[in-house]
């Protein structure tokens, strides 16, 4: 049995796996890949956001994968008055997620992280420098990090049991038909007791998915799902069309409910993507939202690795930071389950009622300019508290404000730390005094911008 020795071992090749392996190797580290199933190979999430962009850029693969992120416009009948569902608007960018993953997980390797596929982790054991992994074909694993990245299957099976549904049971039908290429964009369709999408994919097929309740599905049996899947998409306005298509193979019935892992960080060990928490499908940002934890989580495992004494407060921030998106995002879904033509029928209903939305951002009115001639000082609510923030590629602790209009602590500004500027505050003189003080230190535009964000919250008062 071979035997290898690495800093961090990464279950799952997927864009989160792949995120985190380059953001690591980026950092210096010995990183692997243990990537079970032979790539490319096809999946779901083919639907993505512009914001993709973003990050393909942070972790600098975006020359390499943009030949395969097609753009298209969006078709879609949800509610009266409303365009499109959350996040999604139009235009999405399609991928065959075959190639998209094969592409970002050769990047890896082409930088010195490597690649084992396809190898199947069997089994984890803690060790006094970190872990062994025992692997088919015949590999062992020597780490002093192990991050999750095996999607909804996960890989540590010790703590699966600690996910939690934040939505009603959801189940998604999938298949391709063939003649997708006279589909002119993505289809998203209300239903009275589900939902349907649709894309053209780059191949060729069309990709389409039944939402439903896993109850509408189970009298169907396995050898009924094409037959419940054409069904559904038949008696829809923009699927109709497809519906009688031939397939490219057969209809898969997949678990689309969205949960949370309450430990998606512990000792030795971090989970990414799907293995920490799953969003509504609604989102379309699945994926995104996947490789963004990767890159959190990267900054977590760097910590740890190069400041131990902080792995409480790194670990402590990525459970944060994976609850606080898992909420936005069911606020987000449960918003437009109630907008939908259909929100009165059980499927509707029980959505918006059960997933509880997320607190909306208070919107805050801009000062006029002559704020900046009168008396300024801090507001009594205001207070400066030691919070884990990520600065550069670490987690570290920091002086953040928080007070009554703001949610989290708040550390940076336009790129500026607050405690520094807040310190500065004689109170009683002008606005513009601290301002002209602030300018010293960063850009004069950005020293205004900071002044009129905390004055709009209350954070600042002013008098004359």
């Amino acid at each position: 049995m071979d035997e290898l020795d690495t800093d961090i071992c990464i279950i799952g090749g997927g864009p989160a796996g792949a995120s985190a392996a380059l953001r690591l190797r980026a950092l210096g580290y010995r990183v692997c890949v243990l990537e079970r199933r032979v790539f490319p190979r096809r999946t779901a999430g083919e639907s993505l956001t512009p914001s993709i962009e973003g990050v393909l850029d942070a972790i600098g693969v975006r020359d390499r994968l943009e030949r395969v992120l097609q753009r298209v416009g969006a078709e879609v009948r949800w509610s009266w008055g409303q365009a499109a569902p959350p996040e999604g608007g139009s235009p999405y960018y399609c991928v065959d997620r075959g190639e998209f993953d094969a592409c970002l997980l050769e990047a890896a390797r082409a930088r010195g992280v490597m690649v084992f596929q396809p190898a199947r982790a069997l089994h984890a054991a803690r060790t006094e420098s970190g872990w062994r992994i025992l692997v088919d074909p015949a590999l062992t694993v020597s780490c002093r990090f192990v991050m999750d990245g095996a999607g909804r299957a996960g890989f540590l099976r010790h703590t699966r049991h600690m996910r939690r549904a934040t939505a009603p049971r959801t189940l998604a039908l999938h298949g391709y038909f063939r003649n997708g290429g006279r589909a002119e964009g993505a289809c998203v369709e209300a239903a009275p007791d589900g939902w349907y999408w649709g894309a053209p994919l780059p191949s060729g097929v069309f990709s389409a998915m039944v939402f439903l309740d896993p109850e509408a599905a189970r009298s169907a049996g396995r050898a009924g799902l094409e037959a419940l899947f054409r069904s559904r998409l038949c008696s829809s306005e923009l699927f109709a069309g497809f519906a009688r298509e031939p397939l490219e193979g057969s209809v898969r019935a997949l678990d689309a409910t969205p949960y949370i892992d309450a430990a998606p960080a512990g000792p030795g060990f971090v989970k990414l993507g799907e293995a920490s928490f799953a969003l509504d499908p609604l989102s379309s940002t699945g994926v995104e939202k996947a490789m963004r934890s990767a890159m959190t989580g990267s900054a977590v495992v760097h910590t740890i690795l190069a400041r131990p004494e902080r792995a409480k407060l790194a670990n402590a921030f990525y459970v944060e930071r994976q609850r606080e998106a898992a909420d936005q995002h069911r606020g987000y879904a449960a918003e437009y389950y109630r907008r939908s033509f259909y929100s009165d029928r059980p499927f509707w209903r029980l959505r918006g009622e059960n997933a509880t939305p997320a607190p909306q951002a208070e919107v805050f009115a801009t000062p006029g300019p002559e704020a900046l001639h009168h008396r300024a000082a801090l507001s009594s609510d205001a207070r400066l508290v030691e919070a884990p923030c990520l600065v550069g590629d670490e987690i570290a602790p920091v002086l953040a404000l928080t007070a009554r209009a703001l949610p989290r602590p708040v550390a940076f500004l336009h790129g500026a730390e607050v405690a520094p500027l807040l310190a500065m505050m004689v109170p009683g003189e002008p606005l513009h005094a601290l301002v002209q003080r602030w300018a010293a230190h960063v850009p004069r535009r950005n020293a205004v911008a900071i002044a009129m964000w905390l004055l709009a919250r209350g954070i600042i008062i002013t008098a004359l």
